[in-house]
């Protein structure tokens, strides 16, 4: 007698910011590398940019030696829900609205570097994408610190 098993649950993070441009693109390269290969990374942002910040190219380039440069920012609504069940917003709460429950959330409060006025240096900027790509790489630790456990089965929370 063969006895069927149970599927295992769906890994995966959801990596959300206001344009998919640089913050929620920087924290997909950064977790992909940085979580087990089993759980699916994903991003996406409310209003999608047409193309991936060249800063943010730049900032994983040089220090984590990632390629973003192909990066397509995609809307959320783009995204197959079924495959995420903990979903990281980067642009505050009100990001997540209309998400589906069962989903586990969230909140990294994180500057959004594109916003500046137009007269910003160029290094200044630059150190801004650093902030925030250093700022990714602690919480991203600390969220492999705690384990398997914080990617529980949809529907258990």
């Amino acid at each position: 007698m063969i006895r069927a098993t149970a599927p295992l649950p769906v890994r995966g993070v959801l990596f959300v910011c206001a344009h998919n441009s640089a913050r929620s693109p920087m924290a997909e390269a950064l977790a992909r590398v940085r979580l087990p290969a089993s759980v699916h990374v994903t991003s996406a942002g409310r209003d999608p940019s047409l193309a991936v910040h060249p800063l943010a190219v730049e900032t994983l380039r040089e220090e984590d030696r990632l390629d973003l440069s192909g990066h397509q920012p995609r809307r959320l609504d783009a995204v197959d829900l079924g495959r995420v069940d903990l979903v990281v917003s980067l642009a505050g709460r009100d990001a997540l609205e209309g998400l589906p429950r069962g989903i586990e959330r969230l909140h990294w409060d994180t500057e959004d570097p594109t916003l500046v006025s137009f007269d910003v240096r160029r290094d200044v900027l630059l150190d801004r994408f650093r902030d925030v790509r250093d700022a990714l790489v602690r919480r991203l630790d600390q969220l492999v610190a705690r384990g398997h456990e914080s990617f529980g089965p949809p529907g258990l929370r």
